[in-house]
């Protein structure tokens, strides 16, 4: 129901003078509650009515009625010093001074209001809210306002919100008092302020009458959801807290006074509180402000100088300036050495602050060797504490997964591990969560989930469930999936990091930049193009919005961009794109980083198709030299690099250069990641494709085929395995074997269709070489091959490197910036299987163990009481498997959080090594046949 103004013929509201008529009555420290009973009822108890009723036709000392139409819904807390709220009216007022204020202790009876039913509070607030028009949410003390532990408050702005479409408006306000509380937390703890934000959560409130608290809550799951109502107040206190933080800022730097050493550290503590809400670009002139201070006080060589210098820096690297972050950083270990010796813990943050900016800037050989340094001076620092020598670990473990060196990672993670485990850190989550990271780097997924679930669980417990630690957390759990071609994981994965981003941080923070970015990286990797470009055009609008993320991370979207177009056959727009990411990318990393390479390798792809052979081979050479002076001969990213030439030159119509070089890359990719890879097979196509134009007909035609064989036994991966088939259907017209080309091309153009539609470039290449298999109908063999070779190229863009956003650990600015994403290099299972033999077999519906989502998969039990599930009925790749080990518990025994369709009788649960399978069936006749199959292999319950 809902309610027009016209309808609301008597919406009172008192004025700001008879507000302070009712405050001279109120005793000292009395709460809102108090002052109904001490105040408000005794001096109605003659006429029984409400007591704006006792001044409906009264004038007050500046001439306007006490009471009128009000203008503004006050939704307050009945617990609070009844001047908390009388001074949020007071600063309203004195902002709009013809308001008049819906003061529920005032406005309403309060000599029959506890006998009204819920109905009628729930039908009363409703329509003055709607009638009014404006809420005014009165918000103490700041880190836990009490209103949103109160049941009848979420109703109110509940009923704002669903108003909003009609024009109602939901202000938030914090008296002036709690500002100086706000800038004295920020002084104790700057972190404060969003473990403040992670613990607004309408779910804790609680109401006197136990049945109204359940009504309210059903109501607000039954509309908007308790994500949203909190996401809207979060939205609403970080707008606060950084207006706050930012005007206590300008009030102490405009000041002409000489700043106090106390006052320059303040402004240290500000500039971090900014840095957390995500306005690193607002915290620069907070530092630098702090940093003037000190140096009018102190030479350059003291500690406090040399503690904001390291804080600065870190908004250098922040913002993507990774020279000036290398020139402070160098600034402040200059500083700290002399003030205090090279041995001054500062001195080793200082270190870690330069070894960030290197490793980001792809200078691994200064990164690690700063960061050993780092690492030996915290280990021995007098002050050091055990978090700064875990961090130092940390430090130096990333340098290493940036490296490939996994042992030496692992052995600084089990360090930093071992420090955090003694004292129960809860910083111990982020070290499992890069343990899980090298775990997945090295192929061990079922150890990386592992180690991810352990640091969920204990984040969860330390943080609730929606701290923004649990994002990281969730990206890299996303990443695992991804390896394990688990897509629908992946999504659900990254998809849960970007609602607690938006929670947390609102839409337009550059963390919620990272978690459209990745989003939008797998969906490219599905072939979800549209989706893909909806992530990226999100987070681009997010990082020029805000100006405070790192320009690498604008110059990461343009490239993903280029990547999708470049999948759509946007050709020219791929170009266009992967243009500006190099060219940002040779400004802020130099002309030799990596990064640049990758955009050069993608844009060859690009140029091939747009008929500018000299340009990919002039980009692509330009790549391999680059890798070349960075990575070992046996390494994936060369061999790419050096598929990238030999296809840029066969465009070029130099078949032997692209002969050679291809048998180096496909070397160096066997070398890398094995026979059984799928960019291996992806290798061997190319060079099939080469010998092909050179008259080699045999030798391709074995080496496209046993491409084909390759992905058949891996992972499903749809665009390589149509990319190889429409290679293979080239080679047998090439090698005048029509007949056998079209079941290859056939195959291929199913594939194609199905990802890409009808009229994409590469399905329309592989339907016009199906066409060359009737008799008469063949291309000259140069063609064929040429477009082959841009086929291949295009494909080896997308599935090779999305540079996909894997966050190590909490810190959001020290990611992974390797060559090539792990996470889309999806490694080989192995040749397929021989189907085991089948005790049962059925649909059955799966909770995930990281994404508490149900997926339905198809299960198979063999008799030896192995148990393997599949996306498929065909079976043509295992999602998982597990041995049954000890248990089968039935039914209403399961005492867990089931989906709506799960009838008791159909659900079940298997007791297998380290975790316990929840499932249901269809039917429960479906439950029982397989509860009767399981008895036969697992022990009775």
């Amino acid at each position: 129901l809902t309610t027009s103004r016209d309808q609301m013929a008597d919406l009172p509201g008192v004025s700001a003078a008879l507000l302070e008529l009712l405050a001279a009555r109120v005793p000292a420290g009395a709460s809102t509650a108090t002052v109904c009973d001490a105040v408000i009822k005794p001096a109605t108890a003659a006429t029984c009515c409400a007591f704006i009723d006792l001044y409906r036709d009264a004038v007050g000392p500046d001439g306007r009625p006490y009471v009128a139409r009000a203008t503004v819904f006050v939704s307050h807390a009945w617990a609070y010093d009844f001047t908390v709220p009388l001074a949020a009216m007071r600063e309203h007022a004195a902002a709009h001074p013809d308001a008049y204020f819906w003061f529920d202790v005032a406005t309403n009876n309060q000599h029959v209001a506890p006998q009204n039913s819920h109905e009628w509070w729930t039908t009363t607030f409703r329509q003055s809210i709607e009638g009014i028009g404006h809420v005014l949410l009165v918000l103490a003390p700041w880190d836990n306002p009490a209103p949103l532990t109160r049941a009848w408050c979420l109703f109110e702005i509940l009923c704002a919100i669903l108003a909003k479409e009609r024009g109602v408006r939901l202000s938030v306000v914090l008296p002036e008092s709690e500002r100086a509380h706000f800038c004295a937390g920020i002084q104790r703890d700057f972190k404060g302020i969003i473990d403040a934000l992670v613990d607004i959560r309408g779910e804790k409130a609680i109401a006197c009458n136990p049945g109204d608290q359940q009504r309210i809550f059903e109501a607000i799951s039954r509309t908007i959801g308790f994500a949203r109502l909190n996401r809207e107040v979060k939205d609403a206190l970080r707008t606060w807290y950084a207006a706050t933080a930012a005007d206590a800022a300008i009030a102490m730097l405009a000041d002409p006074a000489p700043r106090t050493a106390e006052a320059c550290v303040f402004l240290g503590h500000v500039g971090r509180a900014l840095v957390a809400l995500g306005m690193a670009a607002r915290a620069a002139p907070v530092f630098d402000g702090a940093l003037s201070g000190l140096l009018a006080l102190y030479s350059e060589n003291h500690a406090d100088v040399a503690d904001i210098l390291v804080q600065r820096s870190g908004v250098h690297t922040h913002l993507g300036e990774y020279a000036a972050a290398i020139d402070v950083a160098g600034r402040a270990l200059a500083a700290i050495t002399a003030a205090a010796g090279p041995g001054h813990i500062l001195a080793g943050r200082a270190l870690g602050a330069l070894a960030s900016a290197h490793k980001l800037r792809g200078e691994d050989t200064q990164a690690e060797a700063l960061a050993r340094r780092a690492l030996e001076v915290v280990t021995a620092a007098e002050g050091g504490t055990p978090e700064d020598v875990a961090e130092a670990h940390m430090d130096l473990a990333s340098v290493h997964i940036r490296a490939d060196q996994l042992p030496a990672a692992m052995a600084h993670l089990e360090a930093a591990r071992a420090v955090r485990a003694a004292r129960e850190d809860p910083a111990l989550a982020s070290t499992l969560c890069s343990m899980g990271l090298v775990h997945k780097q090295a192929g061990r997924y079922g150890d990386a989930v592992a180690c991810y679930a352990k640091a969920l669980e204990i984040d969860r417990a330390v943080l609730g469930d929606s701290h923004p630690s649990l994002a990281t957390l969730y990206n890299n759990v996303a990443g695992a999936y991804y390896a394990l071609g688990d897509y629908d994981g992946a999504i659900a994965a990254y998809a849960k990091a970007l609602e607690i981003k938006l929670e947390t941080f609102g839409p337009h923070h550059p963390a919620t930049a990272t978690a459209h970015i990745n989003l939008g990286v797998l969906h490219c990797k599905r072939g979800n193009y549209t989706q893909a470009l909806e992530h990226n055009t999100a987070a681009l609008a997010i990082l020029d919005r805000t100006r405070d993320a790192s320009r690498r991370s604008v110059a990461t979207v343009l490239h993903n961009t280029g990547l999708v177009h470049l999948a759509m056959g946007d050709y020219d727009l791929a170009a266009a794109k992967l243009g500006e990411a190099i060219a940002m990318y040779d400004v802020l990393c130099g002309p030799d980083s990596p990064a640049t390479a990758t955009s050069l390798l993608r844009l060859s792809a690009a140029e091939i198709k747009r008929g500018r052979a000299a340009a990919a081979l002039e980009a692509s050479e330009r790549c391999l030299r680059i890798r070349v002076r960075h990575l070992p001969p046996a390494h994936e990213g060369l061999a790419e690099a050096r598929a990238g030439v030999a296809g840029a030159a066969l465009a070029c119509g130099d078949v032997a250069r692209a002969v050679a070089e291809y048998r180096e890359a496909l070397a160096a990719q066997i070398a890398a990641m094995g026979a059984a890879h799928d960019q291996t097979a992806v290798m061997q196509s190319s060079l099939a494709l080469a010998l092909s134009a050179a008259g080699t007909h045999d030798e391709a035609v074995a080496l496209a085929a046993a491409a084909v064989d390759t992905l058949g036994g891996l992972l499903r991966i749809e665009p390589e395995r149509a990319t190889v088939e429409h290679v293979l259907g080239a080679v047998y017209i090439r090698a005048g074997l029509p007949d056998r080309a079209s079941p290859a091309l056939e195959s291929a153009a199913r594939r194609r269709r199905a990802l890409f539609g009808e009229g994409h470039p590469d399905t329309q290449d592989t339907l016009a070489l199906l066409e060359q298999c009737r008799p008469g109908q063949q291309q000259p063999e140069l063609q064929i091959v040429a477009k082959g070779a841009e086929v291949l190229q295009r494909c080896q863009s997308v599935s090779l490197t999305p540079l996909l956003h894997l966050e190590a650990g909490p810190d959001s600015t020290r990611q992974s910036t390797s060559f090539r994403s792990r996470a889309s290099c999806i490694p080989s299972r192995g040749p397929a299987r021989p189907a085991a033999p089948v005790g049962h077999a059925g649909w059955l519906t799966k909770e995930g163990l990281i994404v508490k989502t149900w997926r339905r998969r198809y299960f198979v039990l063999s008799p030896d009481g192995k148990i393997r599930y599949y996306p498929s009925e065909a079976r043509e790749r295992v999602a998982g498997e597990f041995a049954c080990e000890a248990a089968v518990v039935r039914g209403a025994l399961l005492a867990r959080a089931w989906p709506a369709d799960a009838a008791p009788d159909a659900r079940l649960a298997i007791v297998a090594p380290g975790r316990v399978y929840f499932l249901y069936a269809d039917t429960p006749q479906d439950q029982a046949r397989w509860v009767a199959a399981l008895a036969s292999v697992c022990a009775a319950p």
